[in-house]
């Protein structure tokens, strides 16, 4: 029998205000853990888009994803050696860390690399192909095989299940690019009318230039040469933040930073301050009292900018590949497991059926 005091209107009333605030304390819990967990699958996706996608497993986690995950739980951001120096600047960045060196218990930075067969010697075992994180091998059992170099990562996992030692990896030939004179196929600038100017104002802004010990708004021509054979009169100084060069800019950028950025490589950066609407006109180069050859660095950004795009690109679908061949795998083991649960049902009906025509022979 309950006590008297249970059925008490005051105790009562307090077993059900601690219970309602013991379901409220629950729900704000449970909201918060998936509103964290969701932040943190976010910010995993964002590591995820800065690795090389090899999936080569250097850095102890069996995949670039699982590794990203690591980094967002608070793993160190210097164990990943395809990614090299690069990498762990855009992950400092990215998490608003100091960059590390890579961890030499890793790896070391190499150039890229794919996987080349020697065919003559390939005995067509087909173990390359399952080593393969991205699919890139294609063949058949006691057939050659080849690899597809633009689907190769360079992760290096095929090279030791071979028993004849018939993969090597061999650097990545590319095209060498001049940062100062290749062509440049930017994107028209936005443009804005611009206020009227004062006093000389027949003149664009190209065909000013500060004269050093002149003062600002002195004015000459200059040569129309292009902006890759300029001599400049003087060894170019350190940039004093003068700030000429935003003023007579006609796509509106900030030439100044853009320099800064560029001599950092921060490529990031260099994209968010629209750097491919610069169109080299030299307007700011010729204002600059301090003679920095701003378009030349300009140009270099620009090439290691594409660079960067084009290996963005090619990992983005390295990662594709990865995925989708994880879920083939996972598809064929759930195949397997259904089609043995199936021949173990067969067999077992089976015996049965030949017990029972024992039994009812005997009988």
């Amino acid at each position: 029998m309950l006590p008297e005091s249970i059925g008490h209107p005051p105790l009562l009333a307090a077993i059900a205000a601690m219970a309602a605030l013991g379901a409220a304390c629950g729900g704000l819990l449970g909201l918060a853990s998936s509103r964290f967990r969701a932040e943190g699958s976010r910010i995993a996706e964002r590591i995820d888009a800065l690795l090389p996608q090899t999936q080569c497993g250097q850095c102890g986690y069996p995949g670039c994803r699982p590794y990203a995950e690591a980094i967002a739980a608070g793993d160190a951001i210097d164990k990943c050696p395809p990614g090299g120096a690069a990498g762990i600047r855009a992950l400092a960045s990215l998490l608003g860390v100091e960059p590390l060196p890579l961890n030499a218990e890793h790896g070391e930075e190499s150039a890229p690399a794919v996987a080349f067969i020697l065919e003559d010697e390939c005995i067509g075992c087909a173990k390359c192909l399952q080593a393969c994180p991205v699919d890139a091998i294609v063949g058949a059992a006691k057939q050659m095989h080849t690899v597809i170099a633009a689907e190769c990562t360079g992760c290096d996992l095929c090279v030791a299940p071979c028993p004849v030692d018939c993969i090597e990896m061999r650097p990545v030939e590319s095209p060498v690019e001049s940062p100062v004179e290749s062509p440049v196929e930017s994107p028209a600038p936005r443009r804005r009318e611009r206020p009227a100017a004062p006093a000389g104002a027949g003149l664009i802004a190209s065909d000013r230039r500060a004269e050093p010990g002149s003062g600002r708004g002195a004015v000459e021509t200059v040569d129309p040469s292009p902006l890759a054979d300029w001599q400049f009169a003087e060894p170019a100084s350190a940039c004093i933040r003068c700030g000429f060069c935003a003023e007579v800019c006609p796509a509106e950028l900030l030439p100044q930073q853009l320099y800064r950025l560029a001599c950092a490589q921060d490529h990031q950066r260099l994209d968010e301050h629209r750097l491919f609407d610069c169109i080299e006109c030299g307007a700011c180069a010729s204002v600059c009292p301090s003679r920095l050859p701003l378009a030349p660095h300009y140009r270099a950004a620009k090439t290691a900018l594409r660079r960067r795009r084009a290996e963005r690109a090619q990992a983005a679908q390295a990662r594709q590949r990865f995925e989708a061949r994880q879920r083939r795998i996972a598809r064929q083991a759930a195949e397997h497991a259904t089609q043995r649960a199936a021949r173990r049902r067969a067999a077992a009906a089976k015996s049965a059926a030949g017990a029972d025509a024992a039994i009812a022979a005997a009988i």
